[in-house]
């Protein structure tokens, strides 16, 4: 059994965070944490930087800071076919990172493929995360813990299809050179 308990705190500068922690027996880490400001021209709450802990560990900072905590983007063995299909099928929190983290690595290769070819591409996987982030991260935001794989799904779901559309350009790119 695990309790959940949920923790609020504001800042003197009116920031709000919450945090959800896992209360299992001696050991009690954080789930689920929210930074959020407070537009005080708007009266809205902005969420800031989110981060995800509940088997898998995410950041996001909005609007365009996304990255997978554990582990590094190359250390995955990869089977091809299952993160190739990874979206049409039933998935997995695990085939999604693993896709996610396939077609960024294949990115990352053909950027470099780029500027070995073409020395004035100022192409940078730095950049381009950024905009493809941005992009995906407009979607709303989980209310609680209870939503956050759902999300996260959405999320390396919205990122694994600009990934690909980006690999596809600069193939066609490489393919003129």
């Amino acid at each position: 059994y695990w309790l959940i308990n949920q923790y609020y705190y504001i800042s003197d500068d009116g920031d709000i965070y919450t945090s959800l922690l896992k209360d299992i027996d001696v050991d009690v880490k954080p789930i689920f944490w929210k930074h959020y400001q407070i537009d005080k021209k708007n009266f809205h709450f902005n969420l800031i930087d989110l981060q995800i802990d509940d088997g898998y560990k995410y950041e996001i900072i909005y609007p365009d800071h996304f990255r997978i905590l554990e582990g590094s983007l190359k250390e995955t063995p990869y089977e091809i076919d299952k993160v190739k299909t990874c979206y049409q099928k039933e998935y997995t929190t695990g085939c999604s990172i693993d896709s996610y983290r396939f077609y960024h690595n294949i990115l990352s290769e053909k950027i470099e493929m780029l500027k070995e070819k073409n020395t004035n591409s100022k192409e940078s996987i730095e950049i381009i995360d950024k905009q493809i982030n941005k992009k995906c991260l407009s979607i709303s935001e989980p209310n609680d813990h209870f939503e956050a794989e759902k999300f996260t799904y959405k999320i390396t779901k919205c990122l694994t299809r600009q990934l690909k559309k980006k690999i596809k350009k600069i193939d066609q790119r490489l393919e003129v050179l």
